[in-house]
This record gives C-alpha cells, sequence and structure tokens, in this order.
C-alpha cells in the first residue's frame, strides 16, 4: 500500500511589483521602478564541539546557527531622494512655482524677476491670465480660461528698457526636487527606523493575477549611498538595507493580498 501525503499551499510569484517603506508614523514612499530585491540573511554561528579520542569522533554537539536579522539590496531604475534621506538623512529643498495674480496682459515684451533673473518673454496678443514659471523644470506658462500656453523666454540680469514688469509669489512645489544635500563629513546620524515592504505578483495558470505575496522585513536602517555614472546608460541605483529585528520579532512575515496599497503621486 502506497502512502498518501498532503501537497501543502503551493504559490507561485513573479516580479517586483511594489516596494514600499514605511515609517513608525505611518508614511509611506512607493517604488514601482525597482526590478530586484536581493536578501541575505544574517547569522551567527557557533562551531560544533566534538570529542575526538585518537582519531576516532566519540560524539558532538553539533552546530548551531542564529538568525540576527537580513541585509537587503534594493535595486532601483530611478534616483528617489525621498528615499535616500530616510536611508541616510539629509536635506531636500523642493522647487518653487512661481504665480501672478490674474490680470490683463498685453501686447508686447514682459519680464518675471525670479531670484536675482529677470525671465523675459514676448506676448503676441493680449489676454487676460496668470503667468507660472517652475524653477526646476524651467517652463514658463500664461494660464488663460481656455488652457495654457508655454512661452519662451531669456535671462537677463536686469530689467529690460520697455519690458513690462509681471510680479509673481513664489512657492515650494513638493511634486519636483531642486536639490538633495546629504549628511556632512563627520556627522553622526542615525536614521529612524521603518519597515520594508516587497510585493510579488501571484498568476493563474490563466495568466490573470490574482493577488500579491508581501514579505515584510522589521526595525530596518539604510547605510550610506554611492552613485555612478556610464555613457549611454541609465542609472542603476543600488540601496543597502540592514533588517535587524529586535528581541520578540521575526525577521520577516509573508502574508498575501488581493491587491496593491493605493499610493498618492
Amino acid at each position: 500500500m502506497s502512502e498518501s501525503y498532503t501537497k501543502g499551499n503551493e504559490v507561485a510569484t513573479i516580479d517586483v511589483a511594489l516596494v514600499v517603506v514605511r515609517d513608525r508614523d505611518g508614511n509611506r514612499i512607493g517604488l514601482d521602478t525597482s526590478n530586484r530585491v536581493q536578501v541575505t540573511p544574517v547569522s551567527e554561528t557557533r562551531d560544533a564541539i566534538k570529542l575526538i579520542v585518537k582519531d576516532r569522533l566519540l560524539s558532538q554537539k553539533g552546530q548551531k546557527v542564529t538568525v540576527t536579522g537580513n541585509t537587503i539590496v534594493l535595486t532601483d531604475n530611478v534616483f528617489n531622494a525621498q528615499l535616500v534621506q530616510i536611508l541616510q538623512g539629509g536635506t531636500i529643498t523642493f522647487s518653487k512655482k512661481y504665480t501672478s495674480e490674474s490680470a490683463s496682459i498685453t501686447t508686447g515684451k514682459h519680464h518675471i524677476a525670479v531670484d536675482g533673473d529677470y525671465l523675459v518673454f514676448n506676448v503676441a496678443n493680449a489676454v487676460t491670465g496668470s503667468v507660472e514659471y517652475n524653477d526646476v523644470s524651467g517652463v514658463l506658462e500664461i494660464v488663460t480660461s481656455s488652457g495654457r500656453s508655454r512661452k519662451s523666454y531669456t535671462v537677463e540680469s536686469s530689467a529690460p528698457s520697455g519690458s513690462t514688469s509681471i510680479s509673481v509669489t513664489g512657492a515650494a512645489d513638493t511634486s519636483r526636487v531642486k536639490s538633495y544635500t546629504p549628511p556632512t563629513v563627520g556627522e553622526n546620524y542615525q536614521s529612524e527606523p521603518f519597515v520594508l515592504e516587497c510585493y510579488s505578483a501571484i498568476y493563474s495558470a490563466a495568466a490573470l493575477i490574482i493577488g500579491y505575496e508581501r514579505i515584510s522585513y522589521p526595525n530596518c536602517q539604510g547605510v550610506p549611498v554611492s552613485f555612478a555614472s556610464e555613457d549611454d546608460v541609465f542609472r542603476v541605483s543600488e540601496y543597502t538595507i540592514n533588517s535587524t529585528p529586535d528581541s520578540d520579532e521575526a525577521p520577516y512575515v509573508i502574508d498575501y493580498v488581493p491587491y496593491l496599497p493605493a499610493l498618492a503621486e
């Protein structure tokens, strides 16, 4: 009579569907541009103790391996300043969007003042609207009730004669990063621990996504980030993250969810 067996619950996963960094306050940064998450267990090994008498092994207490965490290497195809700030600290400066009040903009030469420079542009036909300019994208537009019109401009060191000044007000635009500055040399920065969540897709035999596997790594902290550039090659960033669970925590948790979390743009 043949023995019976239990097949178990089999799950086939593929792809890095999403990587989420979640801090202690519940804030989340989602990375949908990552294509590799390499995880290496970190462990401490206690060597076996052997009793050998006259070249004969009489007894031994076996080797013991204790898992203390994981080293995670996250490969991302774009640079994400907010993620790097979480990993190694530093300061992010966001872009500014300069906007004028809506008013009549006459035909002719006009300029706006931005950080000591003067952006000079021409208007062919008088309109009623406002001027918008972003100091990272460099796009200057006239916004009217009928839509947006991009304007070309020149940058002058002083206000040109015969040009009409349009007053603008600058406000932070958090959709664009203007600069990132890491901690200063010698600064002892200690990052706040976070949870790293890695999602992989689960497909059926009909090639349909039927859910997602989520692996959560606790108490993660990043290490300093380095960059490299090469001709004709898009930069691929690698971020090293150390996960060191507390004494009452597992090194990771796997669970299954029906859909990916909704993340704001």
